[in-house]
């Protein structure tokens, strides 16, 4: 036989294996990650200082014989004179005269992070808001609410989001807590254990932890909506396709083609020989329905869901 009668079969084979690797280059498009985060923990501190302190007086002498106070005596042993302050790791105290024998140590501002700051005045930090709290003969470093996306304040009990997780502020005793309650996925909240569709995959809201939570990506989904677990293969639009297991997600991979091989049905995986009525159709207008499908289920447009992997979850 001639070589050029070769040439035809030769050029639909290499049409075919072209219109192969661009649907393979098509459907390798996807894969948002799973993300987690833990819970932050803040605790608030308090001084108490109604209580006159007559052991703290430093006394002035007259040839040895104990005459009036004069200042304020320290832990460490250390003198004060009145109207002078000490530094303590969240207060500044100031030696203060109650009358000739009796002194008192009141606290005057707040100290957090090293920086003094005014009774009530507060600090918004990358989690939490500290205030300078004074109440009935008590001073507070205390957490007054919670800091999330964008810097919007929750207050106790209030709800806000951090990341793609929503969190509620949560007081308990001296604590205050991110406790979380729920994951955004999508722009869409989705409560613990519960899952969710968002175009062709599909997400579940799981516990991390103590008191944690993170998103896991399950598998994907057809467009009739059938949920497929990562790792299997399924039919869609006419092909098949491979809902493969990443490290930290899931791809939908073109994994072969659906044809009748003797009036029947059967699944072709990518390389394989596929019957005479799909041989008849050529590459060309198999590529053309591939791309249509792709349209039709917006894959082109996956990528711009919010990739799911963030850095900096802090952990108190």
């Amino acid at each position: 036989m001639h070589q050029s009668a070769f040439l035809p079969l030769k050029r639909a084979t290499m049409q075919w294996s072209t219109a192969f690797l661009i649907a393979v280059a098509c459907l390798q498009l996807s894969a948002i990650l799973c993300d987690k985060c833990t819970s932050e923990v803040s605790s608030s501190y308090y001084y108490d200082y109604t209580k006159v302190q007559n052991e703290r007086v430093y006394w002035k002498y007259i040839k040895k014989e104990r005459t009036v106070a004069i200042g304020c005596v320290l832990d460490s042993g250390e003198n004060l004179a009145f109207g002078q302050t000490y530094r303590t790791p969240f207060f500044v105290l100031q030696c203060e005269k109650i009358n000739d024998t009796a002194v008192l140590l009141r606290p005057i501002k707040c100290i957090l992070n090293g920086k003094e700051f005014e009774k009530g005045s507060y600090v918004q930090t990358k989690s939490f808001i500290d205030t300078c709290l004074e109440r009935e003969g008590r001073i507070g470093l205390v957490i007054t609410g919670c800091v999330g996306d964008n810097a919007v304040i929750a207050k106790i009990g209030e709800s806000f989001t951090r990341r793609t997780f929503l969190f509620t502020c949560l007081s308990e005793g001296n604590q205050v807590i991110h406790k979380a309650i729920g994951c955004v996925i999508g722009g869409q909240r989705v409560g613990i254990h519960q899952v969710i569709s968002i175009g062709k995959f599909w997400y579940k809201c799981s516990r991390y932890g103590n008191g944690g939570v993170k998103v896991i990506i399950m598998g994907c989904v057809t467009s009739g909506g059938k949920r497929i677990d990562a790792g299997e293969k399924y039919r869609d639009g006419g092909f098949l396709f491979h809902c493969k297991q990443k490290d930290l997600g899931v791809n939908i991979v073109f994994a072969g083609c659906i044809a009748k091989e003797f009036g029947v049905l059967k699944e072709f995986n990518f390389g394989e020989s596929c019957a005479q009525e799909m041989k008849k159709q050529s590459p060309r207008k198999l590529l053309s329905a591939l791309q249509t499908w792709i349209k039709d289920e917006k894959l082109s447009k996956l990528e711009s869901v919010p990739n799911m992997v963030t850095i900096g979850c802090s952990v108190a």
